[in-house]
């Protein structure tokens, strides 16, 4: 599984502006069978993906969208008085997955036992590390003027959550 970017450099925002950092994870399927994969946090209060779990054929991609909420002032104070020592990290885990598994079994309420039943050889983990920046100049952009357009392409989906 390819993972891109390994690491994140997360905008610290003032939590007077009420604003949520986003990033964009890719994650591209480079084995020759399915896989499933899933996403951890070290900080599940303060990061949330979507999706976080799910499976890719041969040579598809997905892009997840993470999302880290607004801090509150002190978390704010306290990352901003030491921005090299961010202890927060991703986890991305994925394992092959048989003509069987389906977005159900690897995300679903049976997820726990589908994960656990695959053997441990099996199981491929990479770290997303994390670092925080300043946000430099916010710009205020009227929510009419703002579009996303994504250029799609054969075995690329966008990420959704159902």
């Amino acid at each position: 599984m390819i993972v891109d970017p390994l690491h994140l450099n997360l905008d610290l925002v003032d939590p007077d502006a009420v604003q949520t950092v986003h990033k964009i994870i890719t994650l591209t399927n480079s084995h020759p069978h399915k896989m499933a994969f899933k996403i951890r946090t070290t900080a599940r209060e303060r990061y949330s993906t979507t999706p976080n779990s799910g499976l890719l054929d041969p040579g598809q991609d997905v892009d997840l969208v993470m999302s880290m909420i607004p801090l509150t002032r002190e978390q704010f104070d306290a990352f901003s008085a030491n921005m090299n020592d961010c202890p927060d990290k991703l986890l991305v885990r994925c394992a092959p997955a048989d003509a069987a598994s389906t977005e159900e079994s690897v995300r679903g309420p049976g997820a726990e036992e589908w994960w656990n039943s695959r053997a441990k050889a099996d199981v491929l983990d990479q770290v997303i590390t994390c670092s925080y920046v300043r946000q430099g100049t916010r710009l205020e952009v009227p929510a009419g003027r703002l579009r996303f357009v994504k250029v799609g392409g054969p075995g690329r989906t966008a990420g959704s959550s159902p």
